[in-house]
């Protein structure tokens, strides 16, 4: 009876004891996470940017700082004070003679095949057909086709000949210099409810046996934070089953200000047109292709999509207060160039 009764005591000591690390670990863990997400944001002096844009590294270090300072109260350092500087690196990477290759990240749903036939009606890509937008077979999307797709280097991209090439997979790391990258958004849940239609489509043509084997981690990818997933799973080691979490939240925001163009065809119509014309199409007339909203069911549960896309739902609020300030700068240049 002594060693029973000695032996459940030293239990009851080990899983209290077990109890407090892993109650330990967890505050630790959330507050490393909060403390991060509450810092406030970085104060940059306006008389530092123009030698924070003289010795910037890559064309992405000043898309961030210029936007960086728009949503950090110091709108008036780009708009105003250091226009100039922001103007010229982009009049130098975008508008200079050749024009630089574009690599648009295709996010399902959002619009990509119209912006793919719009490329084609601007001669910029012979890539593919509507079904295929503009990908190249290096580039065959996961979601629907191609059970891996192994990293695009910048030398891969470099050997592709199209002008516009969209990569409907996810962003490869680092990204390469002599590439324009863009990307169209959408509002996550709606996009989302679409991408699963889409995928469900795919299978009901094609037979389940084609999806037997990958329809769970499909899904998967498919439902939860797809967006946060294309510009991030390409710094993981399994892209298949990397999941955007609390903790990347941050890092997709960061990637976001890199890219050059960001879109999103249910905003203002007068910004996208002027971003289309710095891609480089002279026709900017969108016409909406692929969207099926009429055949689309409606029973799924909103609700469940906003709970399961989170990180895409805070991501997106942030990438419309990221548009609205590109989109002064854009028509201030637009304006200064005319």
């Amino acid at each position: 009876m002594e060693l029973l009764r000695r032996q459940r005591l030293l239990s009851f000591i080990f899983a209290f004891v077990a109890l407090l690390v892993l109650n330990k670990y967890n505050q630790s863990s959330f507050a490393s996470i909060s403390s991060h997400a509450d810092e406030p944001e970085q104060t940059i002096s306006c008389d530092a940017v123009p030698e924070m844009v003289a010795v910037a590294k890559t064309p992405w270090e000043i898309n961030d700082l210029r936007r960086t300072l728009s949503l950090g109260g110091s709108s008036s350092c780009v708009m105003d004070a250091n226009f100039g500087l922001f103007a010229e690196a982009f009049r130098l990477r975008h508008l200079s003679t050749p024009r630089k290759k574009q690599l648009n990240l295709h996010i399902p749903k959002t619009g990509g095949t119209s912006l793919c036939i719009l490329a084609k009606e601007n001669s910029l890509s012979t890539l593919g057909t509507p079904e295929h937008n503009c990908w190249s077979e290096k580039l065959c999307p996961m979601w629907c086709i191609c059970e891996d797709a192994p990293p695009t280097t910048c030398d891969e991209l470099g050997m592709m000949s199209q002008e516009f090439v969209m990569n409907e997979n996810f962003l490869d790391h680092p990204l390469c210099d002599e590439r324009a990258y863009s990307v169209v958004l959408r509002e996550p849940v709606s996009r989302t409810i679409s991408h699963v239609n889409h995928f469900m489509e795919f299978v009901s043509q094609w037979g389940h046996e084609m999806f037997k084997d990958t329809m769970g981690w499909r899904l998967n990818l498919i439902q939860s934070n797809y967006m946060a997933w294309s510009l991030l799973a390409g710094s993981s080691m399994d892209p298949r089953i990397f999941e955007p979490g609390a903790v990347h939240l941050s890092q997709a925001k960061d990637t976001l200000r890199m890219l050059d163009f960001i879109i999103d065809f249910s905003q203002r119509d007068e910004c996208n047109r002027v971003i289309l014309g710095f891609m480089g199409m002279q026709n900017t007339t969108v016409s909406y292709e692929n969207s099926h909203g009429h055949s689309y069911k409606t029973s799924y549960r909103a609700l469940n999509y906003e709970k399961m896309n989170e990180i895409d739902i805070q991501l997106y609020q942030y990438a419309l207060d990221v548009m609205q300030a590109d989109c002064r700068f854009f028509l201030k240049l637009k304006e200064t160039l005319s």
